[in-house]
């Protein structure tokens, strides 16, 4: 029977049947018959056509599904055959079109009565069909006969089956030799010209398996042969093709032999069973985390391909693993039921008659990306990525970008915002969740914005508009919303303006005088809110004496403050004279903080000096001087650290010969007491100048030997 090449190529349909996979082939019996649906009017009616065909054939299949006479769409058929190794459909599983019908290609395999049945989706309602297949195709015109073997060959571009054709003439006397027969392999076509090939435009293709609208030769065989031999036949070798398809043979005895006739046949090219390639998929690379209400599971699926790029067969053994994921728990992502450290895989299956294996796949808690792979013993497939995403909002958090900006008083200056959206698992919430910021100072970008990319980040600009003191406390609030007004989260950050006041909180309030000597200095600082300040770098520490080091600014977040140490300093001279005694004090010195001209503070501090420290005395006289002479002379009264005390009350007294004038003296400011003189006897000797400081914080003795000579 001949099939119109329209209507095969909708027949046809030569694509993977992904939605095929998950149903049972429910079979109820070998005999034709129907039930109904629950309403008790759902009918299946399959027809067949051809009813009878040989090995390697097809046959068109077509089931139509109805509702009393209503025909019903996108139902699920599944189609048959018994027994199961007889052949094969493509597609086995198809949904029903508008007309309520699907259909599907059967190509036998093996000879013998076949039982093609196609059952509607929960085995509700089935049809029967008895198919017969005969051994050998044998479609002849005249006393031409085609034999094939075998009929089964790899689609490896190398297999090989033979053909022997016998031709006899009218009376059934073997064809002489040399008489040519035409042969051709490829799609099935009616040869409407009689000329043994295929004519564009004239012949009528029936079956076109890449669907290019053209015949095509499959595999190689010669376009030609001769009788030889004597007994009327042609032993001819047909080499495989690289797709596994049905190849149809037309064989026709040249007409200038005197004998006319034609024979058809055909051979099925199956895939090699040996896995060369996978490409897999996924029915939807989006999930969401589990128990958040979203879809957790998906079907991963990977088709084996051989070398030749044909889908592998059916029944051959395909792992899927997990190679990388987010959720390293044992309660986290896995494949099919798989659980446990074995969650991940491998998970073992089979490919199906279209050479796919599936596998389901299930998310954990933590959002982020699965990838998965799929293998046959070394063969390994492209990786295909799962994305996980985050559930609902259940957490919000804002910040702001400066956590205090000098802006108080300064319009359109901006801070930008930022809003954290998590799921009860703390997973950042996927892209497009809307939130929503307000503030009660300045202007915020209030209107949605959404969260983009996979962070769980929101984003928004703050503005200032010069605040006004009566209203606005410079504290700015910031409110942030999702989930329908569910989810709320404030946060708040420092509009601040330039220091205001300035008040010390420690200092040292008295320093030895020397650079060993330190005291730390503690100052607080505010704006004209009493709020914190930035900035505070531009705060100086001023003192006539005291120097600071290792200074510390606060950033006005966290603290408003400045942490200093000051350092103590020898001094030059005594500031702190009253003419009486030595009161330990070397100046009064102002510790002062000042921001310009408009904010400051100051505190004083006291240098003290030590004890008189006869070490760092000086008599102030020559080492020698001349006999019978008088040589005035001075002293210097210091501390350990050398700074020079004042108002320390000295006697001077002498060890030896000669006289001493002026003995009792006081230092002045620099610690220097003159005013002392010292007259030589006229010989020469050696004597000694003694200096007693009387001060109470002197009480020590020092002296100074020197020379009386003649020259």
């Amino acid at each position: 029977m001949k099939i119109p090449k329209n209507k095969l190529s909708v027949l046809i349909p030569l694509i993977f049947g992904f939605a095929a996979l998950g149903f049972g082939l429910l079979l109820s019996g070998c005999s034709t018959s129907s039930s109904g649906s629950d309403s008790g009017t759902l009918t299946v009616t399959m027809t067949v056509s051809p009813s009878s065909i040989t090995v390697g054939e097809t046959a068109v299949v077509e089931a139509t599904v109805t509702d009393g006479t209503d025909p019903l769409p996108n139902r699920i058929v599944t189609f048959s055959a018994s027994p199961a190794s007889a052949g094969y459909f493509t597609p086995s599983v198809d949904t029903t079109g508008a007309s309520g019908v699907v259909s599907s290609v059967y190509t036998a395999l093996t000879d013998g009565d076949v039982t093609i049945s196609a059952v509607l989706s929960g085995g509700t309602s089935h049809d029967d069909f008895s198919l017969s297949v005969d051994a050998q195709s044998h479609t002849t015109s005249g006393n031409i006969d085609l034999v094939v073997v075998p009929t089964i060959i790899l689609a490896d571009g190398s297999s090989t089956s033979q053909l022997t054709i016998t031709i006899r003439d009218q009376a059934g006397d073997p064809a002489p030799d040399s008489t040519m027969v035409k042969l051709t392999a490829g799609e099935k076509f009616v040869d409407l010209d009689a000329n043994g090939y295929w004519t564009e435009g004239v012949d009528s293709l029936v079956y076109d398996g890449n669907g290019n609208d053209t015949w095509d030769a499959i595999g190689y065989i010669p376009a030609t042969a001769y009788v030889t031999g004597g007994a009327g036949q042609v032993i001819i070798a047909y080499t495989a093709g690289t797709e596994a398809t049905t190849v149809y043979f037309t064989i026709t005895v040249d007409e200038s032999s005197g004998i006319t006739g034609y024979a058809e046949t055909s051979i099925q090219l199956t895939p090699d069973a040996s896995v060369a390639s996978i490409v897999m998929g996924a029915d939807d690379i989006h999930l969401a985390v589990k128990r958040t209400g979203g879809m957790e599971t998906s079907t991963i699926r990977a088709v084996g391909y051989d070398a030749y790029g044909n889908t592998v067969p059916e029944g051959i053994t395909m792992s899927f693993i997990i190679t990388d994921g987010p959720d390293n728990s044992d309660d986290g992502e896995r494949l099919g039921t798989l659980s446990g450290a074995n969650r991940r895989g491998p998970y073992v299956t089979t490919t199906n008659s279209m050479g796919q294996a599936s596998c389901p796949i299930s998310s954990g808690a933590v959002s982020g990306t699965i990838r998965v792979r799929a293998y046959v013993d070394t063969v390994l497939s492209n990786a295909t990525q799962i994305m996980v995403h985050a559930g609902p909002p259940a957490r919000i958090v804002v910040g702001a970008e400066e956590c205090n900006v000098p802006y108080w008083g300064m319009v359109n200056e901006t801070n930008e915002l930022v809003a954290l959206v998590s799921d009860i698992y703390n997973n950042p919430c996927p892209d497009s969740t809307v939130v929503y910021f307000t503030c009660d100072e300045g202007v915020v970008m209030a209107h949605q914005n959404r969260i983009e990319g996979e962070e769980g980040l929101a984003s928004s600009t703050w503005m200032s508009y010069g605040s006004d003191q009566s209203v606005d406390d410079g504290i700015v609030m910031i409110k942030v919303e999702t989930n329908g007004g569910t989810l709320v989260d404030s946060g708040y950050f420092i509009n601040s303006w330039y220091p205001d006041t300035l008040w010390f909180v420690t200092w040292p309030q008295t320093l030895a005088a020397h650079t060993e000597s330190h005291g730390f200095i503690f100052v607080e600082v505010r704006d004209l809110n009493m709020n914190y300040c930035v900035g505070l770098d531009r705060i100086k520490f001023e003192s006539e004496f005291v120097t600071f080091i290792e200074r510390e600014d606060g950033d006005g977040c966290y603290s408003s403050a400045i942490s200093n140490t000051a350092q103590g300093k020898v001094l030059k001279q005594d500031y702190s004279m009253n003419g009486v005694s030595d009161d330990g004090i070397g100046v009064i010195d102002y510790i002062t903080a000042r921001f310009g001209f408009s904010a400051s503070a100051a505190v004083p501090c006291t240098l003290l000096t030590g004890m008189t420290y006869a070490k760092s005395c000086i008599i102030d006289i020559p080492s020698s001087v001349p006999t019978s002479s008088t040589t005035p002379f001075s002293v210097i009264v210091k501390d350990r650290y050398g700074n020079p005390l004042g108002d320390h009350s000295l006697t001077a007294s002498l060890t030896g010969f000669g006289w001493l004038a002026g003995v009792d003296q006081s230092t002045n400011t620099y610690g220097e007491a003159v005013g002392f003189s010292y007259t030589s006897p006229a010989e020469e000797t050696t004597v000694i100048i003694n200096i007693t400081d009387n001060d109470p914080r002197g009480q020590t003795t020092f002296n100074l030997q020197i020379k009386v000579s003649a020259e």
